[in-house]
């Protein structure tokens, strides 16, 4: 898959260094992620947008601390691509999740 193999040196860089059960983990969450794309039918890491990650957040009910952790994990992988701020899951899910009414009002 060349959209894993783009990306796999940068990313055994990064597990290299510092925790490595932590890094290990969010590399491998970086993995699912390219795994969704590619299912998606991209295969270069340029062809990724932030409409991927969207779908990524929306199809996957996360709880909040998964989410967190696959929030970091795309963010990990904006840096490494060179883009600027990575798109953020609580607006995906502040849209197809509405807040829902108090029950004490």
């Amino acid at each position: 898959m060349r959209l894993r193999d783009d990306l796999q040196d940068a990313l055994r860089r990064h597990t290299r260094k510092g925790g490595k059960t932590s890094r290990r983990r969010q590399v491998d969450r970086i993995y699912q992620f390219l795994g969704f794309c590619s299912a998606k039918g991209i295969r270069a890491p340029e062809q990724i947008g932030k409409r991927h990650v969207h779908e990524w957040f929306e199809e996957s009910h996360f709880s909040a601390s998964t989410l967190r952790d696959k929030f970091y994990a795309v963010s990990l992988l904006w840096e490494i691509m060179g883009r600027g701020q990575p798109p953020n899951p609580e607006n995906t899910l502040a849209k197809t999740n509405p807040p829902r009414p108090d029950p004490q009002s």
